[in-house]
């Protein structure tokens, strides 16, 4: 009987309120769930920017501006880089016009060891995304008044070879790039011009 009176002074102070026993806390208490954000690489910011960029329409000299809408394939890479690397894109002594001076800037990165310049699948096993990859020709695509601005970047079986287009490498075999055939900006597999042309590419960490 005393046993079951102190049992009901424990737990009843008056008619319907209960105590309830103290809750032991936990030596591992419960923290807030924690979210850890992860910086985006500079790669991952290049290729970021390109593709917000996929559908702006293609318009040679493009940079996005008033004066010069649209994009063309200076534009795009110009605009990505500069972006993820905080720098303006139109500091001419880094982001120039020709591609041979961009190679000697570093604008877009140094020469990557490509172990052709073909375009099939060890090629492109060798890119990474975000590398810039320039499609050559064997002659000089220079506006006029340009051509001896515009250098050769490369040498292939004996033959100089210029920049007739650049593009950014996103990954899984695929580019971004302002695609003066398509019209706009578009994402679609490098292959597409493997009978057309031969490579060079750079990166840039």
């Amino acid at each position: 009987m005393k046993k079951t009176l102190e049992l009901l002074l424990t737990t009843l102070i008056m008619p319907g309120i209960v105590l309830a026993a103290p809750i032991p806390e936990s030596n591992n208490p419960k923290s807030e769930p924690t979210t850890i954000v992860q910086k985006q690489s500079k790669q991952d910011q290049i290729i970021n920017y390109a593709r917000s960029k996929i559908g702006t329409p293609y318009i040679w000299e493009g940079r996005l501006t008033n004066k010069f809408p649209g994009l063309d394939c200076l534009g795009l890479p110009y605009r990505a880089f500069s972006t993820a690397h905080n720098e303006k894109w139109y500091n001419t002594s880094k982001y120039t016009f020709t591609a041979f001076d961009n190679i000697e800037s570093g604008a877009l990165g140094d020469l990557v060891d490509l172990p052709s310049p073909n375009i099939d699948s060890t090629t492109t096993d060798a890119l990474k995304k975000g590398d810039a990859v320039y499609f050559l020709v064997d002659f000089n695509m220079a506006v006029p008044g340009m051509e001896e601005e515009n250098i050769p970047i490369d040498t292939i079986a004996g033959k100089p070879q210029w920049s007739y287009h650049l593009t950014i490498y996103s990954g899984n075999g695929n580019i971004i790039h302002a695609s003066p055939w398509a019209g706009e900006v578009v994402e679609e597999p490098l292959s597409n011009f493997k009978d057309e042309f031969q490579i060079l590419a750079t990166r840039r960490k």
